[in-house]
């Protein structure tokens, strides 16, 4: 088994390109068996930009959340970066779990690793945007110490694919927020 990320109860561990094609191919990687409706559509679409890149994004791209029970693994969702951080340091996080997996809190204990590992990795602000009628994302990102700025500055931008993706899509124009963390930069949290 590949190392990655590990809480309490999951394995977080970057998706490689050899990953990406596997969970593309419908096929397994390692030991982990796949939670009912793994890969969600979404992570589907993000394997297939990653693939068709021919990049590895060293730990700023998507990540796969293997929860964990004794030696077994199970592939219940992910999570992951839309790139490095930019000039001033910030970079968006997003996350998504298929609906079994939902409602015990796992998504927040991956998202505060993330944060962590984010932040020892040069980052100074990590955010995430969701839609204003998406309270499980909002209380989500509430757990893991993220906390409101609002409104998104969707009003001059339109939020990032991913945002949309993962964040509310089909929600039907309704107003994004975003959610943000610093580190040792006052004004910029």
């Amino acid at each position: 088994m590949r190392s990655g990320l590990r809480t309490e109860r999951l394995l977080l561990r970057p998706i490689t390109l050899d990953t990406a094609r596997r969970i593309l191919g419908g096929r397994q990687v390692d030991v982990e068996t796949w939670a009912p409706g793994y890969p969600p559509d979404d992570e589907i679409g993000l394997h297939r930009l990653l693939v068709d890149a021919h990049t590895e994004p060293a730990g700023w791209g998507p990540w796969q959340l293997l929860r964990t029970a004794g030696d077994d693994l199970v592939a219940v969702g992910g999570i992951g970066f839309l790139g490095s951080p930019d000039a001033h340091g910030e970079v968006e996080v997003g996350f998504g779990l298929v609906r079994s997996a939902r409602g015990a809190g796992l998504a927040a204990e991956a998202l505060v690793a993330m944060v962590g590992w984010a932040t020892g990795h040069g980052a100074q602000v990590v955010y995430g945007t969701t839609t204003r009628d998406n309270l499980a994302s909002q209380r989500t990102m509430l757990r893991a110490g993220l906390r409101p700025r609002t409104p998104h500055p969707a009003t001059s931008s339109p939020p990032s694919r991913h945002a949309r993706t993962r964040a509310g899509a089909g929600s039907g124009g309704s107003e994004m927020l975003r959610f943000v963390t610093g580190v040792g930069r006052p004004g910029r949290e």
